[in-house]
C-alpha cells in the first residue's frame, strides 16, 4: 500500500465551516417560522434565533468535534494543534461576539 498524505485540519477553517452550518440553518429554520406563523411577533423570531444559536450551534461543534476524533484516530486528518470540540466552541462565539462588541464602540 502506498503511503497517503495525512490532511491537516487548522481552527480557522473548522470555524468557518461552522458559519457554513449555522448562517443556512438560521435561515431555513427563520424562513419555515415565517411560512409556519405569518407575520407573526418579532419576539417570536428572535426567540428562534436566540434557541438556535444556544442549542443549534453547541450540536453543531459536538458534532464537527467527533466527526474530527475519529478521523485522527484513523489517521486520516490531523490538527494544527491540541484543541478540540470546547476551542472550536470557544473560536466561534468569540468571532460572534467580537464583532458586535466592535460595531457598538
Amino acid at each position: 500500500m502506498a503511503d497517503e498524505e495525512v490532511k491537516v485540519l487548522k481552527l480557522e477553517h473548522i470555524t468557518n465551516l461552522v458559519w457554513f452550518i449555522f448562517a443556512p440553518l438560521l435561515t431555513i429554520i427563520l424562513i419555515f417560522s415565517f411560512v409556519r406563523y405569518g407575520f407573526g411577533s418579532w419576539f417570536e423570531y428572535f426567540w428562534l434565533a436566540g434557541i438556535t444559536v444556544c442549542l443549534g450551534v453547541p450540536m453543531i461543534c459536538i458534532i464537527i468535534g467527533a466527526v474530527i476524533n475519529i478521523l485522527s484516530a484513523l489517521n486520516i486528518v490531523k490538527t494544527d494543534g491540541n484543541w478540540g470540540t470546547l476551542d472550536i466552541m470557544k473560536s466561534f462565539f468569540s468571532e460572534l461576539y467580537s464583532k458586535d462588541i466592535d460595531e457598538e464602540k
